[in-house]
């Protein structure tokens, strides 16, 4: 069974809720509050997924509404835009 968590509305979660999440889909203010980092550009990105990663998911998908997403695993990353 594969657990997937959109974690809205945004707020901390427990690292035993984290441990147990497979695929997780936060929004960047959800990221930045699940991370403690801010977010400005792909650094941010990369450097808060990194910081959610640690935390127990195995794959993060940034979601940034009509932009892009961002889908990062404990293996690679890639950016996804979304035609308008």
């Amino acid at each position: 069974m594969v657990a997937i968590l959109n974690p809205a509305p945004a707020k901390k979660l427990s690292s035993h809720i984290l441990r147990r999440i497979d695929i997780i889909t936060p929004n960047i203010s959800e990221a930045e509050i699940l991370s403690g980092i801010e977010i400005r550009g792909k650094s941010g990105v990369l450097k808060a997924v990194q910081s959610i990663l640690k935390k127990g998911p195995k794959t993060v998908i940034i979601t940034m509404g009509k932009k892009a997403h961002f889908f990062i695993t404990q293996v690679k990353h890639f950016l996804l835009r979304l035609r308008q």
